[in-house]
């Protein structure tokens, strides 16, 4: 210190600077109240993010079954299973095991979604025939949390789509 600051702190008129309890509460209580609006947002973000990306999986197996189809001058069948949450395609092998058929798992990372419905003119399956078009229209429902994701399957024009 200083001289004159010396003198200041041993006559008692020296003050350390700090914040008041009161200032403390009240950038606590801002912080709590962001937070409170924030965190609700977050969670339905996320949930809505993981839908999407659950919807364009089902979308890609589904168009790489039509391409599969299409390019082998052979009907591919896409199993939708709403009990395990799963989607299946049995004609092609899986990417990880040779000896395993493509399966994908919703209720697994980084879905962690529910196959809600699919529905094919009453069936869980839609099938590709050698051209690539489905046998029926329909349409996929996952969720996660509260936020639902729809995909639609036009069998007039072969279109997959998220809507």
């Amino acid at each position: 210190m200083s001289g004159m600051d010396e003198a200041k702190y041993k006559a008692g008129s020296y003050r350390a600077r700090a914040f008041s309890l009161l200032e403390i509460v009240t950038v606590l209580a801002i912080i709590a109240i962001v937070s409170a609006i924030a965190v609700p947002r977050f969670a339905s973000a996320a949930a809505r993010y993981q839908a999407e990306a659950a919807a364009r999986r089902i979308v890609a197996d589904m168009k790489l079954a039509q391409a599969r189809a299409y390019s082998t001058s052979a009907s591919v069948e896409v199993w939708f299973d709403a009990i395990g949450h799963t989607v299946s395609i049995p004609t092609i092998t899986s990417f990880d095991d040779a000896n395993a058929e493509y399966v994908t798992e919703l209720s697994a990372e980084p879905y962690q979604a529910e196959l809600v419905d699919a529905n094919f003119a009453g069936d869980t399956k839609v099938i590709f025939d050698i051209y690539g078009q489905p046998n029926a229209d329909g349409r996929v429902i996952v969720k996660v949390g509260q936020t639902r994701a729809t995909i639609i399957v036009d069998k007039a024009t072969g279109e997959i789509a998220i809507r």
